[in-house]
């Protein structure tokens, strides 16, 4: 992503991230207010490492999808990735590719804190808000 993004919501949607099979949704803006996005995480019912951290532009066009402990992933050219993937946004095939995480900008995948504020820094959130630790 090349461009700039700041946080329009409140941080008091952290909380609802412990909640299992929860859903949470914060509002996103472009620096120059032009573009609107969306970030949500969703955790699993009954793996409760499984997390997804999404990106979404202009309301449904998925940018970015971090995918962690669900199922592995076929891409478009046969090739499998593990269950700890990365999808990014490719013209004309939306989030159909996947990647193997890239360390280098996600440093601790087991700690749900970590990963979501590693995923707004990721995805270009210039102004990501303070979490209160130790909720799970």
């Amino acid at each position: 992503l090349s461009i700039s993004i700041y946080l329009l919501t409140s941080v008091h949607f952290f909380h609802s991230l412990q909640v299992l099979g929860g859903v949470s949704e914060i509002l996103l803006r472009s620096q120059d207010g032009q573009e609107n996005f969306i970030v949500n995480y969703r955790r699993g019912n009954i793996n409760l490492s499984k997390r997804n951290h999404h990106l979404r532009g202009r309301q449904v066009i998925g940018l970015v999808r971090l995918d962690l402990d669900g199922p592995s992933h076929r891409n478009p050219d046969g090739k499998k990735i593990g269950s700890r993937h990365l999808h990014l946004y490719r013209a004309g095939y939306g989030l159909k590719w996947a990647f193997d995480v890239p360390e280098k900008y996600f440093s601790d995948l087991d700690d749900i804190n970590i990963t979501f504020e590693n995923f707004l820094k990721y995805c270009h959130v210039i102004n990501i808000p303070s979490f209160q630790k130790g909720l799970l």
